[in-house]
């Protein structure tokens, strides 16, 4: 999974990296400057009148994936409904970095917004890896219920209190399948693949449970181990496998619906807390809306970039109920350990 898939890495990579550096230190300059002008203290505390912000809005997902598309839409959204007030550069494909140095250039300020997964956030805040609890919700619907309610206030509260950055919308990348060089029809199928996993403590066990050699990789790191065989295999939602065009190198899909993927699009809560009260609105009010299209956006992608792999030769099964009952046997020790670590936030999802 990710917590923020990607397609494969550009070639030119020194060049690019030169760039973001360049990019990076003019955001730093910039952030100090917004600070100084005006609009200092917490929520409503300056007018900011006539000021203009400038936000690096940052991820690692392709273009085509529905995570990328609502990027550019929130940046549309606020630009227009601020009049002008707000300008969002858009970053992509990793440009400015991996999901995991994303997240130290947010809380540094060097960049104001980004969208990350659970894992990548179970660093600075452990419990948000609740959210990647194999067989926790029955569907998207389900997750999102959850997410956008009061078990959802309670991680962004827990994300401003550990890491500084504040939560603006809840994205989703889908449900997880698997990917594979091989097929898996059956839970034994697992046992000995080489799969990569997100890098948190639960996915890990996830796997193991299974019987299945964990490995940590970026995301944009996938298609090349895939095709080169140094990973077998890979879970992750089919818009985000369609994305990084995993489907070239793995023929094999199996369905399982084993844990719900969400994003964040997180800002720096310093950044957020000297805009004026009335941006403050905007910007919770942009990346909302942005969110529900993405949400639509993904479930259509579903069922069509699906039919898009069958012709491009992948197989797809189901996993039968069986056999998926095995590994929800399999992993109830990880049940009983985020049980006895955060059985409040975990009560709270299932609940």
């Amino acid at each position: 999974m990710s917590g923020g898939p990607a397609q494969p890495k550009p070639t030119g990579r020194r060049k690019r990296t030169a760039a973001a550096m360049g990019v990076l230190i003019a955001a730093t300059t910039l952030l100090a400057s917004c600070a100084s002008a005006g609009t200092s203290g917490r929520v409503g505390a300056g007018s900011g009148a006539g000021q203009h912000y400038t936000i690096i809005y940052a991820g690692t997902q392709a273009p085509n994936n529905p995570i990328a598309q609502a990027q550019v839409t929130f940046a549309k959204l606020i630009e227009q409904r601020s009049g002008g007030r707000i300008t969002v550069n858009v970053h992509q494909s990793g440009d400015l970095g991996s999901d995991t140095t994303l997240l130290q250039q947010l809380q540094s300020g060097a960049i104001q917004m980004t969208n990350v997964g659970p894992a990548v956030l179970s660093d600075v805040y452990p419990a948000i890896a609740v959210l990647g609890t194999p067989f926790l919700f029955s569907s998207e619907d389900e997750a999102l219920s959850k997410v956008n309610g009061a078990a959802g206030q309670q991680i962004s509260q827990g994300l401003e209190k550990a890491a500084g950055v504040r939560v603006l919308a809840w994205q989703q990348f889908g449900m997880v399948q698997i990917m594979s060089k091989r097929p898996i029809d059956t839970f034994t199928d697992l046992k000995g693949l080489k799969i990569r996993v997100q890098p948190d403590k639960i996915q890990q066990e996830i796997y193991t449970s299974a019987g299945a050699q964990p490995t940590t990789a970026d995301i944009t790191e996938v298609y090349t181990l895939l095709q080169n065989g140094a990973v077998e295999a890979v879970p992750d939602p089919i818009p985000v496998a369609f994305a990084g065009k995993f489907q070239e190198v793995a023929k094999n899909l199996t369905q399982l619906d084993l844990l719900w993927q969400g994003s964040l699009v997180l800002i720096n809560q310093s950044f957020f807390d000297k805009l004026p009260a009335d941006l403050q609105t905007m910007m919770k009010t942009a990346a909302r809306d942005a969110a529900v299209d993405e949400v639509k956006a993904v479930q259509a992608a579903e069922a069509q970039e699906l039919t898009q792999m069958k012709a491009q030769g992948v197989k797809v099964v189901t996993l039968p109920q069986a056999e998926r009952q095995k590994w929800i046997t399999a992993v109830q020790p990880i049940y009983s350990e985020i049980q006895s670590q955060y059985g409040s936030l975990l009560s709270s999802l299932r609940g």
